[in-house]
């Protein structure tokens, strides 16, 4: 029996490694497996290496699951993910797993020829055109040859577009770059004297310049947020003449990605396999999967079902001098009964003394940025720049006027100009810095402080309390906002010694909005002869819309004059009537060559030194002569050398993606979760009580908060030490708060604001939100760590998992002890977290769900509407790209049909080797 067992078992082994090689070839899915994205890293640096086709491979197989992994490689990316509003949804999705055929084409003639469904990898010069028809193309008409047709439309043939990165494995402009025309090469004929003059003109210009040319990479709209236009706008102005609105269509069903290096190298090897196959079976598929669970919801039904989370984040709010903020129940915890009694009578005098009729100057800036791929967005130019101006503009600013309210001669003896303006009673007008948050998501962030300034309550606490005691209820009597103010030399030539700077004002401030100008204009007119110095001048590109004069650009400025059309503001930028930034809202306005250091800090310089004028414009009668000579006084304190050494700094921290909150500034206020993160708004799970605790804000909104504290805290501050403890350290000195208590301090804990030491709060000890999209950490709010990765990051083996859980969960941050107990110091500044979010909104703690409310009927009248109410979609748990080779069709039937004959014929002979065994048992 053993002898005839020996004889038959080789066949059956054969027959069973047959039907194994059989199995593992039949398991590939047709439309992909369970793949996922690899993470991407920082924000916009997405790998290293220089790449090239055939520089990936397979890695060693030690295990089934590095088998799987080079059958099914990832590809990193940063995708387009879902977005929704009240009316509908933006962005991508997918329904299921998209996939097709891998094909790299690199012009618009290529695409043309498309005959079959294709997974297109593109460039990203090319990406602006691409999407630019895809979205313009109607069908075309019945009629229409097949040929004609195909180019018309190709659109049915692309399942969807990966975009490379470039060729040094980061967001780069100079991927964009276009050649020049030679010198000497021909023009194209003129037609006339007058065709001939302006071409002359023109071309003298451009030789003038020497400035780069790009291919516009800009996924906005050529109106952004048209639809929130102030009254009287009519709203079919080209502000962006390089939008293609991109970042505003509905991709349905249809996968956009920008991959990383590792992505890129992944596929590049794929598309070149495809082409020296020629395109036959087994030929190399990309697999995308985006699907978003609320595909067909709108965002008020979303976040109902708990589908999706509100877009929003928290800006921040500080004022010179600081207003009064009432004692809280956590600041009062340690303190003695008698201290907390002192410490709230205190505060309710400093309360009454502040006279709620008089009105505040509002200098603002947007906080964070967009881009179609959420992961990227920098905002360098178009949000950093005016942030970065206005910061080194409060410091300047403060400074000057505190030096100036110091000022005395060797006796201690006030000057004249300080003794006269107490003479005369002066009072200097309060200057509030605003970073907004959200602006690119409804004005969300500007929209909401407009809300709480017309809150007239300085209480802290209670139902219907504003976010911001000791300013609500006081009216706003000037705005001045940053726009996109980078000035850099790939937009303005670097032999321009004295940019311009457009000042466009809202016409129907009257001369309030005026008189901003002219303070601005005399600001930038201040400086030594021969120095190259900055020139603001009015805008008139834009068209004027009624008697109003011409039209403001899209701002947060809408925001105030939605509500009152007569606000006094203004609104700074390098261009006049239309951007002039290629990269506007995109992933390649990034980096320090979007901005000029060098130019922003006399930007700056001209701005602190206008806030002095106008916080004295208001003397009143008699005091006019005090008045001008205080603000002459204290534009004179404002330290040119100071305020570009800050600015320098500033950019370094924000804008430099090589150092980041790496700088030594940033390392002395507060513990950043990474160097380097994405600046896109990003998505609030949950709200805590207390929102003025750092847990869950961004790295940014954190480095602003503790900068400003720093910046505008008063001259009589306690400067005692404070920890972890935070504000509670700060228990007993009314209004004063903890800076610096998580960072690498200074040496010098008494001193406030001297080298740049404060800053950190209870909490700081790291970003707040684990939730990744596409590999890159977006920390604007808190949620759980995912247990299945390390620290609820893509784990290593690339795999994104959904973790979407609430605000203050078990795990959530980095801890809410600080970064290592470092001592701060106690100011008396009034630094506020302002949640950018719509008023309709309101979190449930006892079900951990947003409570979407009806619009007020005030809101709802405002030009353009009620709030848009924008929400991001949840996915499910595994989502991403992965690529692997498909046999075809036929080849899978005829396998199929193999594997079944394989399979009847291993039955039969198992059948007959049964039979004769117990044959020959019968017979022993």
């Amino acid at each position: 029996h053993a002898h005839m067992a020996s004889r038959l078992l080789p066949p059956v082994q054969l027959l069973l490694a047959v039907l194994l090689l059989l199995g593992i070839g039949t398991s590939r899915p047709r439309h992909g497996g369970q793949g996922a994205a690899k993470g991407g890293g920082a924000a916009r640096d997405l790998g290293v290496g220089v790449m090239g086709v055939g520089a990936w491979e397979p890695g060693p197989v030690m295990s089934s699951r590095d088998l799987r992994d080079n059958m099914y490689p990832a590809a990193g990316h940063a995708p387009c993910v879902l977005l929704l509003n009240t009316t509908g949804g933006v962005g991508c999705s997918t329904k299921g797993k998209a996939w097709a055929t891998l094909q790299r084409v690199t012009t618009m003639a290529e695409v043309y020829t498309l005959t079959a469904s294709r997974m297109l990898l593109v460039p990203a010069a090319l990406f602006q055109n691409l999407t630019l028809e895809y979205l313009a193309l109607p069908p075309p008409p019945p009629s229409t040859s097949s040929s004609v047709a195909a180019t018309l439309d190709w659109r049915p043939h692309v399942r969807g577009i990966l975009v490379e990165v470039g060729e040094r494995g980061n967001v780069s402009a100079s991927d964009l770059l276009t050649p020049r025309e030679p010198a000497g090469a021909p023009s194209p004929p003129q037609h006339s004297a007058t065709t001939n003059a302006a071409a002359a003109a023109a071309a003298a210009a451009v030789a003038a310049s020497h400035s780069p040319s790009y291919s516009p990479f800009s996924p906005a709209k050529r109106y952004p947020q048209s639809d929130l236009r102030p009254a009287g706008d009519p709203g079919n102005h080209t502000w962006n003449p390089f939008g293609t609105g991109a970042a505003a269509a509905r991709f349905d069903d249809f996968p956009i990605a920008f991959l990383d290096a590792e992505g890129t190298d992944l596929a590049r090897t794929f598309a070149e396999d495809n082409v020296r196959r020629k395109y036959l079976k087994p030929d190399r598929v990309a697999s995308v999967d985006l699907t978003m669970q609320a595909d067909g919801l709108n965002s008020v039904t979303c976040i109902a079902r708990g589908a999706c989370f509100p877009v929003g984040g928290f800006s921040v709010v500080a004022s010179v001098p600081p207003a009064p903020t009432p004692i809280t129940k956590s600041s009062r915890r340690n303190a003695t009964a008698a201290a907390a009694a002192d410490a709230v009578a205190a505060a309710a005098t400093a309360a009454s003394n502040t006279n709620l009729g008089d009105g505040v100057i509002l200098v603002s800036a947007r906080l964070d940025a967009t881009s179609l791929f959420h992961d990227l967005a920098a905002g360098a130019n178009a949000a950093m720049s005016g942030l970065i101006v206005m910061l080194a503009a409060a410091e300047a600013y403060t400074q000057a006027l505190y030096s100036w309210q110091r000022s005395g001669d060797a006796s201690g003896n006030k000057t004249d100009d300080t003794a006269a303006a107490a003479a005369a009673g002066l009072h200097v007008k309060t200057v509030v810095f605003a970073a907004f948050a959200a602006e690119d998501w409804g004005y969300a962030g500007s929209r909401r402080f407009a809300h709480e300034m017309d809150v007239a309550t300085v209480s802290a606490t209670g139902p219907g309390a504003s976010a911001l005691p000791g300013l609500s209820g006081r009216t706003v009597d000037a705005i001045v906002e940053l726009g996109a103010v980078g000035l850099a030399a790939r937009r303005i030539s670097a032999s321009v010694a004295t940019p311009t700077v457009y000042v466009h004002a809202n016409g129907g401030g009257g001369p309030g909005s005026d008189a901003i100008v002219t303070a601005l204009r005399a600001a930038a007119a201040v400086g030594a002869a021969g120095d190259a110095g900055i020139v603001i001048e009015r805008a008139t590109g834009a068209p004027r819309y009624g008697n109003a004069g011409h039209l403001p650009p899209p701002s947060s400025l809408f925001s105030f004059m939605r509500r009152r059309p007569d606000t006094r503001g203004v609104v700074l930028t390098e261009y006049d009537g239309e951007y002039i930034d290629p990269f506007h809202g995109s992933a390649f306005d990034v980096g320090t060559e979007a901005v000029d250091a060098a130019r922003m800090a006399r930007l700056a310089a001209a701005l602190a030194r206008a806030l002095a004028t106008m916080a004295f414009a208001d003397a009143g009668a008699g005091a006019t002569e005090a008045a001008a000579a205080a603000a002459a006084a204290v534009a004179g304190a404002v330290n040119d050398d100071a305020v570009a050494s800050k600015t320098t700094e500033l950019v370094r921290c924000l804008v430099d993606t090589a150092v980041g909150f790496e700088c030594l500034l940033a390392r002395r206020l507060f513990a950043a979760s990474a160097p380097v993160t994405s600046r896109y708004t990003g998505i609030l799970p949950g709200l805590l009580d207390d929102v003025q605790h750092r847990l869950g804000k961004t790295d940014v909104q954190r480095f602003i908060w503790n900068y400003l504290a720093n910046t505008t805290a008063a001259a009589d501050s306690s400067r005692k030490p404070c920890g972890s403890g935070g504000e509670e350290d700060c228990a007993g000195d009314v209004g004063e708060v903890c800076v610096g208590a998580t960072g690498i301090g200074s040496g010098d804990a008494s001193r406030v604001g001297a080298e740049g030491v404060t800053g950190g709060a209870p909490g700081d000890g790291g970003g707040g939100d684990d939730r990744e999209v596409g590999g890159a950490v977006n920390e604007n709010s808190v949620s759980a760590r995912d247990t299945e990765g390390e620290d609820g990051a893509v784990d290593a083996k690339g795999t994104r998992h959904g973790r979407r859980s609430l605000m203050g969960a078990a795990g959530a941050g980095s801890g809410d002890g600080g970064g290592g107990g470092n001592a701060g110091v106690c100011v008396r500044a009034s630094p506020r977290f302002v949640p950018a979010l719509s008023q309709r909104l309101s979190f449930n703690r006892k079900s951990g769900r947003w409570v979407v409310s009806d619009p007020s009927p005030a809101d709802a009248s405002l030009p353009g509407g009620a709030d848009p109410l924008w929400a991001e979609s949840n996915w499910p748990g595994n989502i991403g790209i992965i690529m692997y080779h498909h046999e075809g069709a036929a080849r899978d039937w005829a396998v199929l049909a193999l594997g079944v004959a394989v399979t009847a014929g291993a039955y039969v002979l198992a059948r007959r080797f049964d039979h004769q065994i117990r044959e020959r048992l019968k017979e022993a």
